[in-house]
């Protein structure tokens, strides 16, 4: 692995590369990608940079896992080391989770840092936990865990809430420790860990198996030296792209302005269906409530002149509908008029976007920043 002893170790190698993102926090900065291009990471010290944390000082905090691929985006099947000791992990659904110190106090982080997700997760922790991660933290390692359960839902369900311990790293090396020692550790500490598929059978097998999975995420693949790739199932990846395409507000109302929400909610869990679906309703009674007002102001508009008309319905108009107002003067079609000017809205920055809100009245509960960044 890599040696990293400060923050200077990470940002000559991230410089001017505008897809990584230093966030400064109070007592500590967070280094993680925001999104990738072919060459993002080329450098292997930028694997590193998928939520590695630094004190205010610039020592090394917490090394989370690194960034890995699924099998065919790096390496290909045949390139991986198959002959080498390696275990296949069931992969769980939930969000990465690492414990780090702050003003002497134990925290746990998500990539983001603390998060409203890692508050959550903190719910959970038992003295066991606590244990295990004090003595990591005197160790000068970071303990890894997936937090799943019916609190954190993301595709697969999960009746019980558990933060199972899926690695273990040394924080200036990166080294992580075998999965024997993981096993090992965990069992003295008596904490949850990720186990071992019960699948038996060639990579090959594994492959054609893997696709047809239902009801689980898929599997992690981990090597002796710290490789590791993940494989998913297709109806795992499906639904993730769904859930992804509902996640933010502008992509889910850009989906019911173009009529093709209904072709998603049949792949969404059942309260993401019904989110979904409420949202949709909402956002359609809000239009035909803006279409019913500007129509009302056009009838009893009368006859009046442009200059009347702007001098008095449209006056105190929000700024968003005044266009809708004068179609309708004019003669044109203004849900189509409406629908166009959300549909650009769609596509501008978040504050802009607030700006159309009055047209359709309606809002959407969107997923926390880094909850979906969160996972593994």
């Amino acid at each position: 692995m890599l040696t990293i002893e400060t923050i200077d170790d990470i940002l000559p190698i991230i410089k001017d590369r505008d897809e990584f993102r230093i966030s400064v926090k109070e007592d500590y900065t967070v280094i993680d990608y925001k999104y990738i291009l072919p060459d993002t990471f080329n450098d292997p010290f930028r694997l590193e940079c998928r939520g590695i944390k630094f004190h205010s000082g610039g020592q090394i905090m917490a090394r989370p896992l690194h960034k890995f691929f699924n099998i065919g985006e790096a390496q290909t099947l045949d390139q991986l080391p198959w002959d080498k000791t390696h275990i296949v992990y069931d992969k769980l659904d939930g969000s990465m989770i690492h414990p780090a110190t702050v003003r002497g106090r134990m925290r746990l982080m998500t990539r983001g840092g603390i998060t409203n997700v890692s508050e959550d997760a903190e719910k959970h922790l038992t003295s066991s936990h606590i244990k295990l991660c004090t003595e990591c933290h005197l160790s000068d390692m970071t303990p890894i865990f997936e937090y799943i359960g019916p609190d954190n839902h993301i595709i697969i369900k999960y009746d019980t809430p558990s933060l199972t311990l899926i690695a273990v790293r040394d924080n200036v090396s990166g080294k992580y420790i075998s999965p024997k020692g993981l096993s090992d550790l965990a069992i003295q500490y008596n904490v949850p860990r990720v186990m071992p598929s019960k699948f038996i059978g060639t990579r090959t097998e594994l492959v054609k198996h893997t696709k047809e999975l239902t009801g689980k995420e898929g599997y992690v693949i981990v090597w002796e030296d710290g490789l590791r790739v993940k494989i998913k199932g297709d109806d795992y990846v499906t639904k993730h792209k769904a859930k992804n395409q509902i996640s933010k507000e502008k992509n889910i109302l850009s989906l019911v302005l173009q009529e093709k929400l209904d072709d998603i909610i049949p792949v969404l869990c059942k309260d993401d269906a019904v989110k979904a679906e409420g949202y949709q309703e909402s956002v359609k009674k809000g239009l035909f409530t803006t279409y019913e007002m500007v129509n009302n102001i056009i009838d009893e508009s009368g006859e009046c002149s442009r200059k009347e008309f702007a001098l008095g319905p449209v006056a105190d108009l929000p700024p968003c509908i005044k266009p809708l107002a004068w179609t309708a003067y004019d003669g044109g079609d203004i849900e189509d008029r409406a629908k166009n000017i959300l549909l650009t809205a769609c596509n501008k920055s978040l504050k802009k976007f607030e700006k159309y809100r009055p047209i359709f009245a309606a809002t959407y509960g969107e997923m926390n920043e880094y909850q979906e960044d969160a996972r593994t």
